[in-house]
């Protein structure tokens, strides 16, 4: 839910896996209860918000609970903030049950008048992280919940996608403090139950798109689920109710399972060393196959089906770095280079260069103007290839010490070096046989960012 510079009323919502389950930035008079807000990057945030009242709703395994915080100066030319009083003011958060919240389950920073009282909690990691804005709190701002039945374990295999280990499942609407006061919603005929039971193909890890369109589940499908270990990476076996077996491996080996039950899990390792062509082929029977194209297999009469791709390993040597006003890339790129050579404030190795999202990239690295460079060795054979840059905010690449020239969407020549949103760039390569290095500058201002660095054969 998104609603801004509003006031607004948000009852009986289940918002799942979300990176903000609500937004509500400058909202006021805003009443948000008996909602239900699970896996998501953050429950609820409402920047410069006034009056906004959070009541009896039930926040499960979010990475943080409810965040409010102001501050700053607004922009002197801003309209809004001449005629509207912009602090974030007398808020109050009462009533509500955190389960398993890994962050502060209330997070306030500037925030002032803010009331958090009456509140329970059960399995959180920090409680309240607070500046002290807001009015002192007590042992009844958040006190211990003694369990939630209606929250179930639930086995999710290795691999949790977006945007955190989900390990519960929320079954209905449930009030803690009153259970009598049933705020769950009269269902509409024929209505769909929104919350996902355990043998459910639902949620955001199910809405699976290739390029032939959605993924209906009508025939057997390879789906990676992402590296568990360097060079190793786990593929979920789905489709149809049935059985599967491994019949071949190109360029890797499989590592445990090699039979089972859809859905399930097969594991494939990719060699050391030189670029090479992965493929997985494996073999189902069971239930009456329609594939893609509308081509029907009769229940009981095997199929088979694959994943390839080219695999080009590189070994990154990656050092976070944090710039300032006197290091800023867009004013002095000499300074910034200086920077660049000093000391890092972080490091990391990795098979991949590829980091998305908010959070902490590295430990020690700040969420807003910090600095990447990378130095990636990979061996590969004489041909064509195609180098992707999807970066937010700048980025510039070399190759073995000479800088890639880049083109953007239109195929028009660009510069990758300044501000921008999640912007995607290519680099035509013709490669020799042998090794070669890969070195890349990257730089973040504030807000999303994204750094990831793919190589292809063309």
């Amino acid at each position: 839910i998104e609603a801004t510079f509003s006031r607004n009323v948000f009852v009986n919502n289940l918002c799942a896996e979300c990176d903000y389950g609500i937004w509500g930035g400058y909202s006021y008079d805003t009443d948000t209860r008996d909602n239900v807000i699970t896996g998501c990057r953050v429950a609820a945030a409402f920047e410069h918000s006034q009056r906004c009242m959070f009541y009896g709703n039930n926040l499960v395994h979010d990475k943080t609970g409810i965040q409010l915080w102001g501050g700053g100066k607004p922009d002197p030319n801003w309209g809004y903030a001449k005629k509207k009083d912009v602090r974030s003011l007398e808020n109050t958060i009462t009533q509500n049950a955190f389960h398993d919240v890994q962050g502060p389950c209330v997070w306030l920073r500037q925030s002032e008048s803010a009331h958090v009282v009456k509140n329970l909690a059960d399995g959180l990691t920090k409680g309240i992280d607070s500046d002290g804005s807001g009015k002192p709190f007590d042992e009844t701002s958040l006190t211990p919940l003694g369990g939630n039945p209606l929250v179930e374990p639930v086995q999710w295999g290795n691999e949790r996608e977006y945007p955190a280990d989900i390990p519960t499942l929320v079954t209905d609407w449930w009030n803690p403090f009153d259970p009598r006061r049933n705020p769950k919603p009269k269902q509409l005929a024929g209505g769909l139950n929104p919350f996902v039971t355990p043998a459910a193909r639902r949620g955001r890890r199910y809405i699976l798109v290739d390029e032939w369109g959605p993924f209906d589940f009508r025939y057997p499908r390879l789906w990676p689920r992402g590296e568990v270990a360097s060079r190793t990476t786990q593929f979920e076996v789905l489709g149809p109710k049935g059985q599967w077996k491994v019949v071949s491996v190109k360029g890797g080996t499989v590592v445990g399972p090699k039979a089972g039950r859809t859905p399930g899990f097969v594991t494939l390792t990719m060699p050391a060393g030189a670029a090479t062509d992965v493929k997985l082929t494996l073999e189902y029977t069971g239930a009456e196959v329609t594939d893609y194209r509308g081509i029907t297999t009769p229940a009981g009469k095997p199929v088979t089906f694959s994943f390839s791709q080219f695999f080009a390993p590189i070994d990154w040597n990656i050092e976070f770095f944090k710039w300032d006003k006197d290091t800023d890339p867009r004013k002095d790129e000499h300074a910034f280079s200086v920077l660049l050579a000093g000391p890092p404030i972080a490091t990391a190795k990795s098979s991949k260069l590829d980091y998305s999202g908010y959070g902490e990239w590295a430990p020690g690295v700040p969420s807003d103007y910090f600095a990447i460079s990378a130095t990636g060795d990979f061996t590969i054979g004489a041909g064509n290839y195609t180098l992707d840059l999807t970066t937010d905010d700048g980025a510039r690449i070399f190759l073995d010490g000479k800088p890639l020239q880049l083109y953007d969407s239109d195929g028009k020549a660009a510069s990758a070096f300044h501000y921008q949103g999640p912007t995607g760039y290519t680099a035509p390569l013709t490669l020799a046989k042998g090794k070669h290095r890969l070195y890349v500058e990257y730089f973040q201002i504030d807000g999303y960012r994204t750094l990831q660095v793919r190589l292809k054969k063309r």
